[in-house]
């Protein structure tokens, strides 16, 4: 190879070295990459904080100036000044870490009050039982949009009636559900507060009376009875329908469990729990 064919390879080498770092360099390079995020939910939800915010501060400004002229009021003139302006009462009940949010004007809950049963329970009938309200609806509908499934809604509500509170009252006496939710109850206050919300969340349900008006507990039908291995002692038949025996009172029993003498031998009186 003379002089000049050796030159010529090298140009040509050093061209085909020169054309494949360009193209190495080109594969290689970062490309800028520009991603847009759309802030504007987080903006909104900003917004509607701050504007919660600004309403509870004026919400407890106006707090302080009516406590204020409330405590020079007498106590009875206190109480009509709270009913006549439609102040509020509620509570937060919590179900597996989850709250639900319950609330009625004081005029309601008074009137809910001085709605009682007395004498015996055995006056228990459905023209009482029936206590549809808007503020039982309210609640019931947060395990509606909660708990699609139907065993899941009923147990959540269980839970919640079993954390009420066992509030022990005249025994003659039988509460309004409203008063219930708010104060506690003995076991057919607690039953009948218990299917207000199970009905008014679209689970059929009946109250079970037992032993010479001893002891009350709610049945349940619109339930998965295989997912609880029950037998018949837990388990009562009334007109066709069957009902999961369930103790409202303690969160010892949960859904299914045995509970001794209370059982569907036992069982006196059945009040299917409907609304007109």
């Amino acid at each position: 190879m003379n002089r000049n064919q050796w030159v010529f390879h090298l140009e040509v080498f050093v061209v085909l070295v020169m054309v494949m770092c360009t193209i190495l360099v080109q594969l290689t390079r970062e490309v800028p990459v520009h991603v847009q995020v759309d802030t504007s939910p987080l903006q909104e939800a900003n917004g509607q904080m701050s504007q919660n915010i600004n309403q509870l501060n004026s919400l407890y400004a106006l707090y302080q100036v009516n406590l204020d002229e409330l405590k020079s009021l007498s106590q009875y003139n206190g109480f009509d000044r709270l009913s006549s302006e439609e102040a509020v009462v509620g509570r937060v009940f919590y179900v597996g870490g989850e709250p639900f949010f319950y609330f009625l004007s004081l005029k309601e809950y008074t009137e809910a009050e001085y709605n009682t049963l007395r004498n015996s329970v055995s006056k228990v009938d459905k023209s009482y039982i029936r206590p549809l309200t808007p503020d039982i609806q309210f609640l019931a509908n947060q395990f509606k949009e909660r708990y699609p499934d139907k065993t899941e809604r009923a147990l959540a509500i269980l839970a919640l009636i079993q954390n009420v509170g066992y509030d022990q009252n005249d025994s003659y006496v039988v509460k309004h559900p409203t008063v219930t939710l708010m104060r506690g109850g003995v076991c057919i206050d607690l039953v009948i507060a218990c299917g207000a919300l199970l009905k008014a969340a679209d689970i059929n349900c009946a109250i079970l009376i037992f032993g010479n008006e001893r002891h009350a507990a709610i049945g349940i039908s619109d339930i998965d009875f295989d997912g609880f291995g029950t037998d018949r002692d837990v388990v009562i038949e009334f007109q066709g329908t069957k009902y999961l025996i369930c103790e409202t009172t303690s969160l010892r029993y949960p859904a299914g469990s045995e509970l001794g003498s209370i059982d569907a031998e036992a069982a006196t009186l059945v009040i299917p729990y409907e609304f007109p």
